[in-house]
């Protein structure tokens, strides 16, 4: 048996029911206050608040620890996000007392879906009895083969809390266009286009789909969307009918990822 723990930008799908994983969660604030008022981080947050929001403090990872059980954590990505930090250290915390504890930490170089995909590599690498080294090696390329794409109706989160580069965001937000973005392969957050109409954002997103699926036999993806359900499954049937996916997971978004992907969000991951 593994104990998975993820930050709760792991948008959550069915199979981790059968995982029983647990969630650390992000804090997230109200920044119009004076001061800053921590918001409920299990409810949807209103598009219309300025928000902020911190990650979880190594002592929140280190709850979630057992002796006596191999820990995989898994975190949003180290390039946006301390979360990887403060989960490292939770790891010498522990192992500090309980030194032979085997627990290790894997930067998803993501967020949402990708992270929910690593989990269940992990569970199902577990499953087949293979050993600590093995899974962690295996979940490493796993990792890097991976691809998480963001579709948003504004940036203005992400730039105000510094996750994405000044490029000419302003001026694109107010002609009202989709942007399409990415995580690179550091786990830095890239702006690939951006769209003025939904037919042209879906014409984009197969475009990349096919780029990224050259030489690939993956055929698991997961999905998650704010309070957009219907292009989720729009992008469902795109995986299954047009690339050959067997699986594609569809959920709804986390409150962190909400704050960031904005109403009507996508994020793909596969």
């Amino acid at each position: 048996m593994v104990n998975i723990i993820c930050d709760s930008s792991a948008d959550l799908i069915n199979p981790h029911v059968d995982l029983n994983m647990k969630i650390v969660n992000f804090y997230i604030f109200n920044k119009s206050d004076e001061g800053k008022r921590e918001l409920d981080a299990n409810k949807n947050i209103d598009k219309n608040i300025s928000v902020s929001s911190s990650c979880p403090a190594p002592y929140d990872f280190l709850n979630e620890i057992e002796q006596g059980l191999d820990s995989y954590i898994i975190t949003m990505s180290s390039k946006v996000s301390g979360s990887y930090n403060s989960a490292l250290i939770a790891k010498e915390m522990f192992k500090d007392q309980y030194p032979n504890t085997s627990i290790h930490v894997f930067d998803s170089k993501s967020a949402s879906t990708a992270q929910s995909l690593i989990a269940l590599k992990i569970y199902d690498l577990a499953k087949t009895g293979m050993n600590t080294a093995q899974i962690i090696s295996t979940t490493n390329n796993y990792i890097d083969s991976l691809n998480t794409i963001f579709i948003s109706e504004s940036l203005d989160n992400l730039k105000n809390n510094g996750r994405l580069q000044n490029i000419g965001i302003k001026l694109a937000s107010l002609l009202k266009l989709k942007f399409v973005l990415s995580a690179d392969l550091n786990g830095e957050i890239e702006l690939l286009a951006y769209d003025r109409s939904r037919k042209k954002t879906i014409s984009t997103i197969r475009k990349i789909v096919e780029d990224r699926l050259l030489n690939s036999s993956r055929k698991t993806a997961a999905i998650s969307h704010v309070n957009n359900p219907n292009d989720a499954l729009l992008y469902k049937k795109i995986l299954i009918s047009d690339f050959g996916f067997e699986t594609v997971h569809v959920t709804d978004s986390q409150p962190i990822n909400t704050v960031y992907c904005g109403q009507n969000g996508i994020i793909i991951s596969f």
